[in-house]
């Protein structure tokens, strides 16, 4: 039975149903169609009608109590309090930062931060991270100052993740790291993840040893906590220490796999590898992908030997311009419409060439591509990626 809502007034509203109607801001009998209770036409004697102007709304528990000398203000203004935490972590989620960094201060302005919970900080946090590139390292530290300061809710491992990676993002390395040794708990494996992500993108070699070194404690089988070690040591120059991590790995049975892609094309899904060329259109796909190449280098392209791929092996770097990453998006252009956006997932991390690669090709090519890889979403358009070259 389907009901529909139509012309409320202003506390009830009005329902209708096939065969069945009743207004609840009238007096008045109600009618039944067609009904197994009742025989048609049948009417019923209402209840005395309750006045709205008596009914006290109760406050909602996540805001300040909200007293209003009119009774229908006041009723509104609880509702309209009510939603804004959720309207704030759903910006998050769309990552519509600054719109929900600025109703997070209408909020402050009503006087409800004491109500804000765990999980809206958390989205808030969140937001400054995914506004890092445009100086709201101050506003993150404060939000997160603000959860004991004025809420009197303590913050939580994910707080102190969220706000180590925003640090890392700013290079502060050195603050990141004391506010790991000052968490009143003992740190968590995403807390170290966070610091050995900062030393890797800022190539602090010390620092990203003494972190993995924590999370080897931790998570001695986790294999992606070696490789971000690995690419330390060399963008760092120190190929002799990446040995010993290849070589600590092969003593604990663990092995780096290749690098996968996969791509979905007309409900049917492509897995490509670095340099493959078991694909029955490898022809197209490699002359498609050696013709972007051109177009990249005249954009300013120039491929990055240094830079290993973040969870693959040495020996892939002969074949950079052929990562998998490259091939599957290269597929994904001739065998789609000029308009339709790549969806990718990539079961390692994305590498840094590859990354750069795929934000120019957006220009050339005026497609969206979004990749999913082992850290998170990447999703590119107009020649930037969503992750803000933090990773």
């Amino acid at each position: 039975m389907e009901l529909h809502l139509s012309a409320p007034s202003r506390f009830f509203p009005v329902f209708s149903v096939p065969g069945l109607s009743f207004n609840l801001s009238k007096p008045r009998s109600l009618c039944i169609g067609s009904c197994s209770c009742f025989s048609r036409g049948q009417s019923l004697i209402p209840k005395p009608q309750l006045n709205p102007k008596t009914i006290t709304p109760v406050p909602d528990p996540r805001e300040e109590e909200v007293e209003e000398e009119d009774g229908d203000e006041g009723f509104q203004e609880a509702a309209a309090s009510q939603g804004i935490c959720g309207q704030i972590e759903k910006l998050v989620f769309f990552k519509r930062y600054k719109e929900a960094l600025e109703l997070f201060e209408i909020l402050q302005l009503r006087g409800g931060r004491g109500g804000v919970g765990a999980s809206t900080y958390d989205s808030l946090v969140t937001a400054c991270i995914g506004l890092s590139y445009s100086g709201f390292l101050d506003e993150g530290i404060e939000i997160f100052e603000s959860m004991s300061r004025d809420s009197k809710m303590k913050p939580r491992a994910m707080h102190y993740a969220c706000m180590i990676e925003l640090l890392g993002r700013e290079g502060l390395l050195d603050e990141a790291l004391e506010l790991i040794r000052d968490a009143p708990f003992s740190p968590t494996t995403n807390m170290w993840a966070a610091l050995l992500t900062a030393c890797r993108i800022h190539k602090n070699l010390e620092l990203g040893k003494f972190a993995a070194e924590k999370l080897f404690g931790m998570e001695p089988e986790k294999l992606s906590n070696y490789i971000v070690l690995l690419n330390i040591y060399n963008s760092c120059g120190r190929a002799a220490d990446g040995a010993k991590v290849l070589e600590a790995l092969k003593k604990k049975g663990l092995r780096l796999l290749p690098a996968c892609t996969w791509i979905e094309v007309k409900k049917q899904p492509h897995r490509f590898i670095f340099g493959d060329k078991s694909h029955p259109e490898s022809i197209k796909i490699y002359e498609r992908l050696d013709n972007l190449i051109k177009e990249m280098v005249k954009q300013g392209y120039a491929p990055m030997e240094k830079h290993l791929l973040p969870d693959v092996g040495q020996h892939e770097q002969r074949m950079l311009n052929y990562h998998s990453e490259k091939l599957a998006v290269a597929y994904g252009l001739i065998s789609t419409q000029d308009y339709t956006p790549l969806h990718l997932v990539q079961g390692h991390r994305i590498c840094s060439d590859c990354h750069s690669a795929i934000k120019l090709i957006t220009v050339i090519t005026k497609r969206e591509i979004v990749v999913r890889d082992a850290s998170r979403f990447h999703h590119f358009k107009h020649g930037s990626c969503s992750c803000g070259d933090y990773w």
